[in-house]
């Protein structure tokens, strides 16, 4: 049975398995990048709301410039207008941001409950820092875990994100055969339904390849790359102007 009486791991704790079981990779090769944009927004959407909390905290000098705190009536007013424009921002972010609408998406789920403490608890400040400073601890040592799990299930299956960008362009390559082939085999007086429709069939799958070719150029960017391996740089020009 494992104890860890001196780290920051909490017996009994579900943080990490629920981070990344919300957290879980959909992509077939290696999705690094967003790994490190899932940390990042996790990170600002645990550590933020502290920071908010802390100033709006009456105990802290009576809030901000003693005068804005989340006591009373006019404090249950304060901490609506912050929470409201936390969500708004982050999800407006989400939805609009072409390369950091994960981290908006992250910040908004994780943080949105962390800013609905109780005013002004009776609970000793120094505890509340040490559990988020665990909660925090955990969920990057649990995104660098995933992380790890996924480059190794990559490296062993082969499904880097090159390797798979190439695969796709094999697979738009027997689409077209199939496809061409359909028109030129058989009686076409008989068959003229059959292989108008299987070539309609095969466009469709087509026009799908190449949605998840394009998903890829992106994935498989050699920039992209915090250390370059022992293989030569994806022709990733190429591969985009293939595709167009």
């Amino acid at each position: 049975e494992f104890h860890c009486e001196q780290c920051v791991f909490t017996d009994g704790s579900a943080n990490m398995a629920a981070l990344l079981t919300l957290l879980i990779n959909h992509y077939s090769g290696s999705a690094f990048l967003n790994n490190l944009k899932r940390l990042i927004g996790v990170i600002i959407g645990k550590v933020l709301p502290v920071l908010i909390i802390s100033f709006m905290d009456p105990r802290n000098n009576e809030g901000i410039f003693q005068y804005f705190t989340c006591r009373g009536t006019f404090g249950t007013l304060y901490m609506f207008v912050i929470i409201f424009a936390f969500a708004w921002f982050f999800n407006y972010m989400y939805y609009t941001s072409k390369n950091w609408g994960l981290i908006g998406c992250l910040a908004a789920a994780f943080g949105c409950s962390g800013l609905i403490p109780l005013c002004g608890s009776t609970v000793k400040i120094e505890s509340v820092y040490t559990s988020k400073y665990k909660e925090i601890a955990q969920d990057v040592f649990a995104i660098f875990f995933g992380l790890l799990i996924d480059e190794v299930f990559d490296f062993v299956n082969g499904k880097s994100p090159r390797d798979t960008a190439v695969n796709t362009i094999k697979k738009i390559q027997e689409d077209f055969e199939e496809g061409f082939g359909s028109l030129f085999d058989g009686n076409m007086e008989d068959q003229s339904i059959d292989v108008l429709q299987r070539m309609e069939d095969t466009l469709k799958d087509i026009k799908g390849t190449i949605t998840k070719a394009q998903e890829y150029a992106y994935e498989a960017d050699p920039s992209l790359k915090m250390v370059p391996g022992y293989r030569t740089d994806f022709k990733i020009d190429l591969y985009k102007k293939v595709l167009e």
